[in-house]
């Protein structure tokens, strides 16, 4: 199990017994030997679980809690006291801590605590997502088609999966691009980590920013309590932006930010949060044409196409049409409780003839009617 934690203890051989115990267990830490450090470091990190001492010289524990409920709320915290604090650090609890430890500590219980907080934070992250991922009816194994183009797609995902390289998918609306996004976390390293869809043209300007990048209390009206963003969200796994061509310039360059500097900067922040997390993009539009009539970002543009997936439409790899048709009906029948067989070969083939070049509407309506005349 991975994440990130912070041990403040003012005792320094207690501290780097501490940290190396979990860097041992595959954790990412950083120290603080006091209180008014822990607080500057939990505004510059992104932290899963803060183990802070509840007496120390200066910031005490319970003020290193009260800014992280403040300014992190999303922040586990584990609270280290002697015997004879053990009240003080029941207090904490109501104050919102989530566990303490008594002095002296056995390391065996200080694993098993900082597991149970990682595992509790991941699973209350993910069962957010739940619903939208079983709604979303994706195997990775199902094939993406039997036409060469698909072919050479699914060469192409197996070369750039496993790395962490940026992608951008395009494609006309309906290509099916977040399909190929979500096969290309699934042959990931980091596939048993959150995939995030977003629809940059779904969510109104005004309120995107926040979305992607989190913002802290007070720093817009109805900000009442400090909340990260889809890109700390995603740690670890990969967000899928979906029509990046329409968000908009002035968020570009914190997107920007991201891909260059791993960071992202929360709405009335001044310090930057690093992030883990994979960017897939996708878009519909010609971002080539969007830069030159200066509606997108050039240096943006060149750091999302570090590897691009071109999906051709349906109409030009019609060998993939059974196997679409196939896979539709058998979400219908579940989705339904029907039991429609398929197609049979005579309408199949009818299908596969059929000119599906896009057309001006009269045109478009003449060649139905013609059809539907046979």
């Amino acid at each position: 199990m991975t994440g990130t934690v912070l041990v403040v203890e003012d005792q320094e051989s207690a501290r780097e017994s501490l940290a190396e115990l979990l860097r041992g267990e595959g954790y990412e830490v950083h120290e603080a030997a006091d209180g008014k450090a822990a607080i500057a470091l939990v505004d510059q990190l992104d932290l899963d679980v803060v183990l802070t001492d509840l007496t120390m010289p200066g910031a005490d524990g319970i003020a290193v809690l009260r800014h992280i409920r403040d300014v992190s709320p999303q922040t586990l915290v584990l609270i280290m006291t002697a015997h004879a604090s053990v009240e003080t650090a029941v207090e904490a609890i109501r104050l919102g801590a989530q566990d303490y430890l008594v002095k002296p500590l056995i390391f065996a219980d200080v694993l098993r605590k900082v597991q149970l907080l990682m595992a509790h934070r991941k699973l209350a992250w993910e069962n957010q997502l739940l619903r939208r991922e079983l709604d979303i009816h994706f195997s990775p194994d199902r094939p993406l088609g039997r036409s060469q183009a698909m072919h050479e797609i699914m060469a192409m995902i197996k070369k750039v999966a496993p790395t962490p390289t940026t992608v951008l998918i395009t494609g006309e609306s309906g290509v099916g691009k977040e399909v190929i996004a979500r096969t290309i976390h699934a042959s990931s390293l980091s596939k048993d980590n959150v995939f995030l869809p977003v629809n940059c043209s779904a969510i109104p300007e005004n309120l995107l920013e926040s979305q992607l990048f989190g913002h802290v209390r007070g720093s817009f009206t109805g900000a009442i309590a400090t909340q990260e963003g889809l890109f700390q969200r995603a740690r670890g796994g990969t967000i899928f932006l979906d029509e990046i061509g329409e968000m908009p310039l002035g968020l570009q360059p914190k997107l920007l930010r991201v891909l260059e500097e791993k960071s992202v900067l929360p709405v009335g922040a001044t310090n930057p949060i690093k992030v883990n997390v994979r960017i897939i993009a996708a878009s519909n539009r010609d971002l080539k044409a969007e830069v030159e009539a200066n509606r997108f970002r050039d240096d943006l543009y060149y750091r999302l196409n570090v590897f691009e997936v071109h999906i051709p439409p349906l109409r030009r790899r019609l060998d993939d049409l059974p196997g679409l048709v196939e896979h539709l009906i058998h979400r219908h029948n579940m989705e339904m409780k029907m039991a429609y067989k398929g197609v049979d070969s005579a309408t199949m083939r009818r299908q596969r003839r059929v000119d599906f070049t896009p057309r001006p509407a009269g045109a478009a309506g003449r060649i139905r009617r013609r059809h539907q005349r046979r």
